[in-house]
């Protein structure tokens, strides 16, 4: 810790100490920019100084003192935790250029690892330690191209950036790569035949509670594979009691869906530390890393701040709704905007300022209703919002009393612009935690506010009611009247919500005095009503087309797979039974290149002496029949070297 002294004296015999520190470590000056500041100290912790990290020489660093020119500092007589913070942040700084450069391209790759083949190729030449690159150039070789042997020179490469790194950063880092890459080396040494190297691979790495399930699923079907009749898979003793010891110490994870019978690439991943988790990592906090592994790693279900970043992905518009501010950073609106069976939508939400212009704003969700009738969402945006929350209201509306409802119907039609309703009260429904309104609500309404005309919330409008009105005229039945009522979730529900979703949440006051029109009202809360829209990830497009022409197998089985995509696994087609060539050597035995031997006696000669011809044996083939010659036949199960996922 770098002392503060007040007294002359002191802070000049600490500057003649640390100088002698400075010409012990062998320092030179130098002038370079400036980054952030920390504290470095030395070896034996006798010494510190606060200075910025501004370049590295061999086994030497150099840093820039706030009042002083630059230092050289010999690296190893710094201390473990600044060591270590010196190599993670070369580490991270590699890990971060090459995520972002690959990350535009994710989405792509999902579709089609071979689109991105040659830049994720070209990336892993220009920064080879980092694993990234390296590991999707390794699946895009095996799963798509059936090419093991390029696939594994990858994989081990990305594997040895992550073993380089640890060896400076500890076990921790990049654990979850790590695990990936083995899983996938395994892969695809078992469609090389190297069952026993595929299980040391897959019982390498297991430090988590429970057993990861593309593990797992390998695991299984390869200990499945040897104890198949006749099967060409085969294990020794050793190795196969590894395996039914790692299946049996932990529980599996659950992969969120169904998956195939084939063995399955993952492409989980670490993501970068930023330089705060790597001062709470060489800090001694293990949580950093785990927070690090979590960030961004799915697309679905998080909320965008750019539509454009969304249609170049390639999602497409699902829904929209509103939503509106009960602080300035939590928003409530219907969970059926943003739910979807699968919880595979991601969203945008929009504010539109005083003025009209639009804003997009980042956040999560965090809460869904538990009760479907209340059918109410609450999303914690990235940062507070400039503008006034609303106030919920605590008493119970009166008969008749004027309410209006707020949102962003049919923007389709429309264009996406706020629009308001007046309506009346009508009733409480006996049995749910709904009111009625006359309010004239449409699609987009769906969780905007209901307001008082105080600007007082009484409701969040999830649905509109239809009557039609019939009267007897002579003897015939006409309808003369059509009647629409909003229905909305009660503000009695919504403040039992928040206190579940938010505990201790601190309600905004109620406002007591009423606006003399609608249109004040309107303008003064129109800022804290927001526009939410949901978007289908691509897998989700080609699965509902799919859907339409369930008859297609092969629209099915794209269907699947970017299910399956979607959730970074990636099955392995490619058949061994023929090692993907689409044929296979002759069922017949005795069949040589086409053609069955077969011995014949012919004469090659004539001997005078005993009056007789000579005989010799010779060899002729006879054209195969089962092969009708070529001597191969196509595999019987795959369709040129390729297989569907449905097929055994």
């Amino acid at each position: 810790m770098l002392l503060r002294f007040c007294h002359r004296g002191f802070a000049t015999a600490y500057a003649q100490a640390f100088a002698t520190f400075l010409l012990v470590l062998g320092l030179s000056t130098d002038s370079l920019a400036q980054e952030s500041l920390r504290t470095w100290s030395s070896k034996s912790g006798n010494f510190s100084v606060e200075a910025t990290l501004v370049g590295r020489d061999g086994d030497s660093i150099r840093l820039k003192p706030a009042s002083r020119d630059a230092l050289s500092v010999d690296l190893a007589k710094l201390s473990d935790r600044d060591q270590k913070y010196v190599h993670g942040i070369e580490l991270t700084n590699c890990d971060q250029t090459v995520y972002e450069l690959l990350m535009p391209h994710r989405e792509r790759y999902k579709e089609s690892p071979m689109a991105v083949l040659d830049i994720a190729e070209e990336l892993s030449k220009q920064h080879p330690r980092s694993p990234y690159a390296a590991m999707m150039t390794g699946l895009a070789y095996a799963s798509e191209q059936g090419d093991y042997s390029k696939a594994q020179k990858y994989f081990k490469k990305a594997r040895q950036s992550v073993v380089e790194g640890q060896k400076h950063l500890g076990a921790g880092y990049h654990s979850r790569t790590l695990r990936s890459i083995e899983n996938n080396l395994a892969v695809s040494l078992l469609k090389m035949r190297k069952e026993d190297a595929a299980a040391r691979y897959l019982t390498a790495s297991t430090h988590d509670d429970k057993l990861p399930f593309c593990v797992y699923h390998n695991a299984t079907l390869l200990l499945e594979a040897t104890r198949t009749p006749g099967s060409m898979i085969k294990l020794n003793d050793q190795n196969q009691k590894k395996l039914i010891r790692l299946l049996a110490q932990k529980p599996p994870a659950s992969p969120g869906l169904n998956v195939p019978t084939r063995f399955l690439y993952s492409l989980e991943w670490d993501e970068p530390m930023n330089k705060d988790e790597l001062e709470r990592f060489v800090q001694g906090d293990g949580q950093a890393l785990d927070d690090a592994a979590q960030k961004g790693n799915a697309i679905s279900g998080s909320v965008f701040n750019s539509e454009r970043e969304l249609k170049d992905r390639g999602y497409q518009p699902y829904c929209s709704g509103s939503g509106f501010l009960v602080s300035p950073q939590l928003l409530i609106t219907n969970r059926h905007v943003v739910q979807a069976k699968d919880n595979s939508l991601s969203y945008t939400i929009t504010q539109y300022k005083a003025d009209g212009t639009p804003q997009l704003v980042g956040g999560k969700i965090i809460k869904w209703s538990s009760i479907v009738e209340e059918d109410l969402a609450l999303i914690e945006l990235d940062s507070p919002i400039q503008a006034s929350p609303l106030p919920i209201r605590a008493t119970d509306l009166e008969a008749d009393e004027p309410l209006t409802a707020l949102g962003f119907p049919l923007i389709g039609e429309r264009g996406e612009h706020l629009s308001a309703s007046s309506g009346q009260f009508v009733k409480y429904d006996e049995s749910r935690p709904w009111h009625y309104s006359t309010a004239q609500l449409s699609r987009g309404n769906s969780g905007g506010p209901m307001v008082d005309m105080s600007g007082n919330v009484v409701g969040v409008v999830f649905a509109k009611k239809d009557y039609r009105i019939y009267n007897l005229i002579g003897a015939h039945w006409l309808e003369i009247r059509y009647k629409n009522e909003g229905v909305s979730v009660t503000n009695r529900a919504m403040r039992d919500f928040m206190g579940v979703a938010k505990k201790g949440f601190v309600f905004t006051a109620e406002n007591k005095n009423k606006f003399s029109n609608r249109q004040q009202l309107i303008d003064q809360i129109r800022s804290s009503v927001m526009l939410v829209k949901s978007w289908v990830p691509p897998s989700k497009v080609v699965e509902q087309i799919a859907s339409r022409y369930a008859s297609n197998s092969q629209l099915t089985n794209l269907a699947e797979l970017a299910n399956l995509r979607e959730q970074r696994l990636y099955p392995d087609l490619w058949c061994m039974s023929c090692s993907g060539e689409g044929f296979k050597d002759c069922a017949n035995r005795a069949c040589r290149k086409g053609g069955i031997p077969r011995k014949v006696q012919r004469q090659s000669g004539y001997n005078p002496v005993r009056d007789a011809p000579i005989y010799t044996s010779t060899t002729v083939y006879d054209k195969c029949g089962t092969c009708n010659g070529r001597g191969n036949q196509v595999c019987q199960h795959c369709n040129r070297g390729r297989l569907t996922l449905t097929d055994r």
